[in-house]
């Protein structure tokens, strides 16, 4: 899953459809970034990946907007309207102050939750899971946290469509883009790929 963006319900329903079991020890929910900025319920999704996470039942990769919202609530200045969008809805208050609203924030525990509970990126035996994509660099397991979160908004589906960038003996699973894309751009030309036809909206 990737990209929630603060919609609980639509991630509750395509769980629920695809036999999602949190007591089922077998089952981890891994989440390939962005899972909150300027959604319709982020309160509701953060005490369900925080119920997921306290059974061991989350793998919470950085997305892009992740990293920029922690780093609002940590310089307690929010930049784009989604993030503090996100935040007042987090604590069902809109007429504070930045500085307020992050304080409110680490009261209820987001920050913190932010801050420990997501990972640059899972790997296990068949895959590797990431936002962007994986950091430019040969030994990518070694890259910094600076590094990782410049990967969280590159273009995975270029790098490794187009470019062919792989790891050897498994597959990357990223998010940051619409899976459609992926689709379409299975046949796209040299030309369509320099226009990125992927990033228009449909």
């Amino acid at each position: 899953m990737s990209d929630v963006h603060d919609h609980y319900s639509l991630l509750r329903a395509a769980l629920d459809e695809k036999g999602f079991d949190p007591k089922n020890e077998e089952h981890k929910l891994i989440i390939c970034g962005d899972a909150f900025y300027n959604g319709p319920e982020p309160a509701e999704l953060f005490e369900y990946l925080k119920t997921l996470h306290e059974k061991g039942r989350l793998i919470f990769v950085y997305g892009n907007h992740d990293y920029e919202l922690l780093e609002c609530l940590e310089k307690k200045k929010f930049g784009r309207g989604g993030n503090r969008r996100c935040a007042e809805m987090l604590t069902c208050k809109t007429d504070l102050t930045d500085e307020e609203l992050a304080e409110e924030c680490e009261k209820i525990g987001f920050t913190v939750f932010l801050k420990n509970v997501p990972v640059t990126h899972f790997e296990t035996e068949h895959y590797v899971f990431t936002h962007g994509f994986l950091p430019r660099r040969d030994d990518w397991r070694k890259a910094t946290d600076k590094q990782w979160r410049s990967a969280a908004s590159l273009d995975g589906m270029r790098l490794s469509m187009h470019d062919g960038i792989s790891v050897p003996g498994k597959k990357v699973v990223f998010g940051h883009y619409c899976a459609a894309r992926c689709y379409i751009m299975q046949n796209a030309s040299e030309e369509d790929w320099k226009n990125k036809i992927y990033r228009a909206e449909t």
